[in-house]
């Protein structure tokens, strides 16, 4: 009995907040979901056609970071967490365009086949860290008011904002 089929699996997949990527121990870019374009606005094909690794996806900065979360010693199915900040598509309108902060959490998965054979791929979710939204792009403040108070506290007067 098959759980989700493909359009239940491509729905879900697209419902996610962030996307799905996969990387050899090498960083070469082997797999990454459709959504990453609403992420990042890089389409999933370009990154696989042109891309072979994600180190050309990353902040040169977070290179060293990512390639030792990638060759770091320890159990395959011990899970990772790290940040590092992802290029976006120039030609993204987004406030956000050039580099996007993203949260990976993942894990090595071993291929089938006898055991150590391959030491797998790194499959992880990537969540982008957005900043949360302004409530208008012509005000840097949030909406506030002044009140004065006697020096016991009372409340003497409040502004109308």
């Amino acid at each position: 009995m098959e759980l989700l089929g493909g359009p239940e699996l491509a729905d879900l997949v697209a419902s996610l907040p962030g996307f799905l990527l996969a990387v050899t121990r090498e960083g070469k870019l082997v797999g990454v979901t459709d959504n990453v374009a609403q992420h990042l606005g890089h389409s999933m094909v370009d990154l696989v056609a042109q891309g072979d690794s994600i180190y050309d996806l990353l902040d040169p900065a977070d290179h060293p970071l990512v390639r030792h979360q990638l060759t770091l010693p320890g159990p395959p199915q011990a899970e990772r967490l790290f940040r590092c900040r992802f290029t976006t598509s120039r030609a993204s309108r987004r406030p956000s365009a050039g580099r996007k902060l993203v949260l990976l959490r993942g894990r090595f998965q071993a291929p089938p086949g006898p055991p150590g054979a391959s030491p797998g791929l790194f499959v992880a979710f990537c969540a982008p860290l957005d900043p949360p939204p302004w409530p208008c792009p012509d005000c840097l403040l949030l909406p506030a008011f002044q009140s004065r108070h006697a020096r016991d506290l009372a409340l003497l007067d409040v502004s109308d904002r």
